[in-house]
């Protein structure tokens, strides 16, 4: 069977803090690959700001480049309507038939996983993985962890360091004109300059 860790998630951009967690999380489960997976239209949120899909694409393929384990999935991108995470894994459960999937998810996610589309079913077929932000939300992931255990679901809740980075951050310093070189690889940052992405 192969590990296959996935990360889905806006990218809007992606940046160190996305990669930082999942490097952490290839270390803790030596997974086979990690899949990558930009979502087309978010369920969760509303995203006015949401850079196009290609460039989005394009950023996670360019973050990607240094590290053989990941993979960036258009998957969602291509798919046409609203895109749920269940359907996502449903899919790949057909492209991946030896497959184990572990979902690397960031804390608030976690916590309203049970809210999902379809959750119940997601438990079957995939692991869950989270670390907290911040050390005193430990306790209440941890709680979560149990009572998705007891629903029959396999949780993991990592306790590593996280970069504190957000999308929202990094395009508001964008805007702004001010640095955000610390927060997103070199090839990201310059592929978004030379598109004038999150400039206005």
């Amino acid at each position: 069977m192969e590990k296959i860790g996935i990360f889905g998630g806006t990218f809007n951009p992606i940046h160190k803090g996305h990669i930082h967690l999942i490097e952490a999380c290839c270390g803790a489960f030596s997974f086979d690959r990690v899949l990558l997976i930009p979502t087309r239209v978010p369920p969760h949120k509303q995203a006015p700001d949401l850079a196009e899909d290609k460039y989005r694409l394009e950023m996670c393929r360019l973050a990607a480049e240094d590290n053989p384990l990941l993979t960036v999935s258009d998957i969602e991108i291509k798919r046409p309507k609203k895109s749920y995470t269940y359907d996502t894994l449903v899919q790949l459960k057909k492209e991946y038939p030896n497959g184990n999937f572990y979902l690397i998810m960031g804390s608030d996610m976690f916590l309203t996983f049970r809210s999902w589309y379809c959750w119940e079913k997601m438990l079957k077929i995939t692991a869950l993985i989270t670390a907290a932000r911040e050390n005193s939300r430990m306790k209440e992931l941890e709680a979560e962890k149990k009572q998705l255990e007891l629903l029959g679901g396999q949780a993991f809740v990592l306790d590593i360091p996280v970069l504190e980075i957000s999308s929202t951050e990094v395009r508001e310093r964008l805007k702004k004109g001010r640095d955000v070189s610390g927060m997103l690889d070199t090839k990201v940052l310059s592929y978004i300059r030379e598109h004038d992405l999150y400039s206005k």
